[in-house]
């Protein structure tokens, strides 16, 4: 639904939507310069990272989700989100998050 919202609400195509997707999907940092990034952290789907977090836990930085500045709130808004980027199409299945995610761990 935030995909939806977002495009209708700045006027932008589907194609522009999923271009942004997989800047956040390869850096998640460089997402936050979008206007998609609003959208995202309006939904709790994405979030800032600082120092609060920082003192609160160690923050994994080898994880893709995670970026220096902002993070994905849970993996499964990164693996989703770069599902739809991967096949582009909003209309994806549980199933589909899951087949990208084996083919990508194959791919390694």
């Amino acid at each position: 639904a935030v995909l939806e919202r977002y495009a209708e609400s700045e006027k932008v195509s589907k194609e522009q939507v999923l271009k942004e997707l997989k800047v956040g999907i390869s850096d998640i940092d460089e997402l936050s310069w979008h206007k998609i990034w609003r959208y995202l952290l309006e939904d709790n789907i994405v979030i800032k990272v600082d120092e609060r977090f920082v003192k609160l836990s160690t923050i994994p930085s080898e994880e893709p989700w995670i970026g220096r500045y902002n993070a994905f709130q849970i993996p499964a808004y990164y693996r989703v989100l770069g599902t739809i980027a991967e096949r582009g199409s909003f209309n994806i299945t549980a199933e589909d998050v899951l087949r990208n995610e084996m083919n990508t761990y194959l791919r390694r």
